[in-house]
C-alpha cells in the first residue's frame, strides 16, 4: 500500500525521483533545497500547510559550528561499561517538557561513544540533546 501511495505521489512530479545528486558540503553543513519538497511546498493548496508545519525548502543533516548544550559523561575509568553515560544536559538531570518521569530522564549515551564489546542484545539507550529525548 505505501509503494502504491509513493509511486502515486512521484508519478505527480514526473521529473522527480526518489534520489538526488548533493555534494557532502551541501549534504551535511549548507543544505540543499529539495525539489520535491519545493515543488510540491509551492502548490497553491498546500504552501500553507508547509508554512504551518515549519517543512523547511532547504535540508540540512549536521548544523556546522554549534552545539546543543553542555553534557555530563562516564569516562568510564572506573567502569568502561559506562563510557559516554549521560548524567546531566546543560546541568540539568532531565528535561522539564515531557509529561511522565520516564520520558523526562536523560540516560544513555549521545550515540557516539559507548561501552566496548556490545552485542545485538545489549539495549543501547540515547540522548539527542536537540530532540531533548
Amino acid at each position: 500500500m505505501a509503494k502504491k501511495m509513493i509511486k502515486f505521489v512521484l508519478r505527480q512530479f514526473k521529473r522527480e525521483t526518489a534520489f538526488i545528486n548533493v555534494t557532502v558540503n551541501q549534504m551535511l553543513f549548507e543544505g540543499y533545497e529539495d525539489p520535491l519538497i519545493r515543488s510540491i511546498c509551492n502548490k497553491s493548496l498546500i504552501h500553507n500547510l508547509c508554512i504551518d508545519a515549519g517543512i523547511p525548502m532547504r535540508v540540512k543533516f549536521l548544523e556546522n559550528g554549534t552545539d546543543d548544550g553542555e553534557y555530563l559523561i562516564d569516562t568510564g575509568l572506573e567502569d568502561n561499561s559506562k563510557i559516554g553515560r549521560i548524567y546531566k544536559w546543560n546541568g540539568q538531570n532531565e528535561v522539564p517538557w515531557w509529561s511522565t518521569a520516564q520520558a523526562r530522564k536523560i540516560n544513555g549515551t549521545n550515540g557516539e561513544l559507548f561501552s566496548p564489546f556490545l552485542s545485538t542484545s545489549n539495549n543501547l539507550p540515547i540522548f539527542i540533546g536537540d530532540l531533548g529525548r
